[in-house]
């Protein structure tokens, strides 16, 4: 008896044939071995392609699961809303990055802003615009500090997006104007169901669309989308961060907010020692 051996993908196959001088035997187990190794190799073929169908949709599925979950990055929009009367809020400040649109935030007192960690970028690659209406004018109003320091909480993690909250502080020193004043801080938790107000120059539409600009706002404490990082405020204090949510603006699946009742010691505290 003579063997030889077949290698399928990984693993070998062996079969055997008799060394006989009759032809016709040979040739009989020769069909009877390629029937075999055909059958083994369907066999095969099928298994690595339910495996590969397996793989596709273990894929899709953590690509959905992906995108619904870090739909922070697409928050930045204001939906319906009205245009604000010019500098009806001159805490509001507009930043980018890396000369990009990038989040909003809100003036603290002259040397700091407020806006959300998952904003961060190197402090050298943001621009910030105090001051401003409409983006696409030239106004005079506009302040351009340097960010020169940017303190994201100890405890802010990318992947929960806990704790998300960040300090910006800015040189030369914000000059406070008709135009540009700022927020201020909570004394207390907001209660439920109270009406508070957000603004930025997010995109206009659900599906990215245009920037909006001039500045606009929405009233209530609905489902809406604004600017990552900016300001939610509620009878004249900040008590909100802009934080993420699950696509925009759709009834059933509400925005999330860093609640900043929660972090005036820490602000105090990091402003103090910086």
């Amino acid at each position: 008896m003579g063997q030889a051996v077949v290698s399928l993908v990984d693993e070998p196959i062996y079969w055997t044939t008799s060394v006989e001088r009759n032809t016709s035997s040979i040739l009989v187990q020769l069909r009877r071995s390629l029937s075999t190794i055909t059958k083994a190799t369907c066999q095969r073929g099928r298994e690595m392609r339910r495996m590969r169908l397996e793989m596709i949709a273990l894929a899709l599925i953590v690509l959905a699961i992906y995108c619904r979950v870090t739909s922070v990055s697409g928050a930045d929009k204001i939906l319906a809303g009205y245009e604000c009367v010019p500098h009806s809020l001159p805490y509001q400040v507009y930043m980018t990055g890396f000369r990009r649109p990038r989040c909003g935030a809100s003036v603290l007192n002259s040397e700091w802003l407020l806006s959300a960690a998952h904003c961060y970028i190197r402090p050298q690659r943001l621009d910030v615009w105090i001051g401003a209406h409409d983006l696409s004018v030239e106004e005079g109003s506009w302040q351009t500090p340097r960010v020169v320091q940017a303190i994201r909480h100890p405890g802010y993690n990318r992947r929960t997006t806990d704790n998300d909250i960040m300090l910006l502080k800015v040189a030369p020193a914000v000059r406070f104007t008709q135009q540009v004043q700022p927020v201020r801080l909570p004394t207390s938790c907001a209660t439920p169901g109270t009406q508070c107000i957000i603004a930025g120059w997010g995109n206009t539409q659900q599906d990215g669309g245009k920037c909006g600009s001039p500045l606009r706002a929405v009233k209530g404490h609905s489902e809406q989308c604004m600017d990552s990082g900016g300001p939610l405020v509620c009878a004249g204090e900040q008590q909100g961060i802009v934080s993420w949510g699950q696509g925009c603006g759709r009834p059933g699946f509400p925005s999330v907010y860093t609640k900043l009742c929660n972090y005036t010691s820490w602000i105090a505290a990091t402003i103090a020692d910086n």
